[in-house]
C-alpha cells in the first residue's frame, strides 16, 4: 500500500471514530457532581442503553421517586439521601467520560453502578436510618426491581455489613 492509500484509511478510522463515539459534555459531569438526577438522562443520551436500561430503568427513575417521596423520609434519612444521590452520580463519571458509542456495554454498566450502590448506601449510613426509614423506603422501592441479580447481591451485601459489620 502505498502512503497515500495509508492516510486515507487512517482519515477513514479517524471520521468514523468521531461518528460513532458520543462526546463528553462538561454540563452533564457537573449535573453528576452535584447529585443532579438529570446526569442519568445525559448519560444516557450517550449510552442509548433504553428505557429499561440500568440509567433510565433504574438510576433516573429511583433517583426521582426518592425526591418524590423525600418528605416521607426522617431527618437522618433525608440526610442519608443527600450523601448518596450524588455518591451514585459521581461513581459513574469515569464510565460516563469513557465516551463509548451508543449501546455498548449496558450490561456491565448495570452490574458496575449496583455494585457501586453498595459503597454509597454504607458510606452515607444506610445501616443507621434503615430501621427508622422502612415505611418510607417501602414507598420508593417497587419490589419487582428488588428481585434482579444485581439487585438482590447488593442487597446481600448491604445486609451483611449492617448485621455483622
Amino acid at each position: 500500500m502505498d502512503l497515500t492509500l495509508w492516510k486515507s484509511v487512517f482519515i477513514l478510522v479517524v471520521t468514523l471514530n468521531t461518528f460513532t463515539t458520543a462526546s463528553v459534555d462538561p454540563k452533564c459531569v457537573a449535573k453528576a457532581n452535584r447529585g443532579d438526577c438529570q446526569f442519568y438522562q445525559c448519560f444516557e443520551q450517550q449510552r442509548q442503553c433504553g428505557k429499561s436500561g440500568y440509567l433510565i430503568g433504574y438510576g433516573y427513575k429511583y433517583c426521582n421517586r426518592f425526591k418524590s417521596f423525600y418528605s416521607s423520609f426522617t431527618t437522618a434519612g433525608k440526610k442519608w439521601i443527600n450523601c448518596v444521590r450524588p455518591c451514585l452520580t459521581k461513581a459513574l463519571i469515569g464510565k460516563y467520560e469513557e465516551s463509548l458509542g451508543t449501546g455498548q456495554k449496558c450490561n456491565q454498566l448495570k452490574t458496575y453502578a449496583f455494585d457501586t450502590h453498595v459503597k454509597c448506601y454504607l458510606d452515607c449510613g444506610f445501616c443507621k436510618v434503615y430501621t427508622s426509614n422502612i415505611s418510607a423506603l417501602r414507598k420508593v422501592l417497587s419490589f419487582s426491581d428488588l428481585l434482579s441479580v444485581d439487585a438482590l447481591k447488593q442487597i446481600i451485601k448491604v445486609g451483611k455489613e449492617c448485621i455483622f459489620g
